[in-house]
């Protein structure tokens, strides 16, 4: 049986999308501080899991489609922040003019 199409009434879970920042600490150092810029309903469903390696050590993650509201001016470098959890955005695709929806994916337990 196919998946039936999403649609806007579909986007039940209420997201922060989060932009990084740098910033400078008393001791000099720079760091990443992030910001939630906006809230926005979405679908989000879990796909598969990833596994990678980094700093000699195995970390593993899972991937999400996201689907929100076509025409938000994001971009692979904010981050989502769901329910206490934090994806990732790994794709943010083009949408066309017309769509209402876009499918973005992102992924946990890793960082950038």
């Amino acid at each position: 049986m196919a998946e039936k199409p999403i649609g806007p009434g579909d986007l039940e879970h209420l997201i922060d999308f989060q932009k990084p920042a740098e910033v400078k600490t008393p001791a000099g150092r720079r760091e990443v501080t992030w910001h939630t810029q906006f809230q926005e309903y979405a679908r989000c469903v879990p796909t598969g899991s990833t596994e990678r390696f980094r700093e000699g050590a195995e970390r593993t993650g899972t991937l999400y489609r996201v689907t929100v509201h076509a025409g938000l001016a994001i971009d692979e470098t904010w981050r989502i922040l769901w329910d206490g959890l934090v994806l990732n955005i790994r794709s943010v695709p083009k949408a066309p003019p017309s769509a209402v929806l876009v499918e973005l994916i992102a992924e946990s337990g890793v960082t950038t």
